[in-house]
């Protein structure tokens, strides 16, 4: 499937569900192809596993509907390789995020907002509901691309490469524990947010990555903010949920994600430009979690 199939296919979607059908954007995933309208956003998948992938994902958002504090998308109509959904409108998460940091003013209400929507999504799903998504096929492990974490780990001295590695060991032999185990969105960063003119968060998408496994996996991104940040964060999540999280894994965890965005880098520069850093960013990035463990 090329663009112009693409956005032949979306235009029909939303036509069939008398949904504007205006193209604003065209952008190839792996696998994937995403179309974007005024109201909408269409996903089209490009082979087979995409196809299941999709199908999990719709899934997903119905088990969810209703069940979160925010907005998030709703599929509208499918068919096997196709889905257009609603989209999820409001101000950029990422926008809000640099504010915060460079605001310590926002970060109090902004821990606690975010530590209330990770609550929520880690108790929205009952283990009867989780266990059926899964059957439905729904991942039990984080994705993680460890090949792109080595070519990152191999591009760095070597002192930070052989902690890098040792790192990636350490969380293949990390034994989960059933106590944290839960529905995971798997990519709950501020990019896959939306925000309201007061900086709460008001929406959440992007569920490609969601299993059933780690909460800390959750937790990836929120180091970023720096560690008085996620400490008052954890706090009210423990609060919250009752769930004890291992600071030590999260920052791991939070580590190889850096690692990855790295090895990515590397690997597709043209693709890592949608993260918004440089490669140098990325590898700055890198380099100080991997000093931070």
């Amino acid at each position: 499937m090329n663009e112009e199939d693409a956005r032949f296919v979306a235009v029909a979607l939303a036509r069939r569900a008398g949904a504007e059908a205006r193209v604003l954007r065209v952008e190839l995933r792996t696998g994937r192809i995403l179309v974007e309208l005024p109201s909408h956003v269409v996903w089209l998948a490009l082979d087979p596993a995409g196809a299941a992938r999709l199908a999990v994902e719709r899934a997903v958002l119905g088990a969810l509907a209703g069940r979160l504090p925010v907005a998030i998308p709703a599929c509208v109509v499918h068919d096997e390789r196709a889905c257009l959904r609603t989209k999820v409108v409001g101000q950029s998460g990422l926008d809000h995020h640099r504010r915060v940091m460079g605001d310590p003013a926002l970060a109090h209400h902004h821990a606690v907002d975010l530590a209330g929507l990770f609550a929520a999504v880690h108790t929205a799903l009952t283990p009867a509901e989780r266990a059926q998504l899964v059957a439905a096929g729904l991942p039990t492990r984080a994705p993680l691309d460890r090949d792109d974490v080595a070519r990152a780990a191999g591009a760095l001295d070597p002192d930070r490469r052989d902690r890098a590695l040792a790192l990636l060991d350490a969380q293949r032999l990390q034994v989960v524990s059933p106590a944290d185990c839960t529905f995971v969105h798997g990519d709950l960063g501020s990019h896959n947010m939306v925000v309201d003119a007061a900086g709460s968060i008001t929406g959440l998408f992007d569920f490609e990555e969601s299993f059933e496994g780690d909460r800390h996996h959750d937790f990836r991104w929120m180091p970023s903010y720096g560690p008085a940040f996620l400490a008052a964060a954890l706090d009210v999540y423990r609060r919250r949920t009752g769930a004890g999280v291992d600071v030590t894994r999260v920052r791991r965890i939070h580590a190889l994600a850096a690692l990855e965005q790295l090895g990515w880098g590397l690997r597709a520069p043209t693709e890592h430009v949608r993260t918004g850093r440089t490669l140098d960013e990325t590898r700055a990035w890198a380099e100080h979690a991997v000093d931070e463990n």
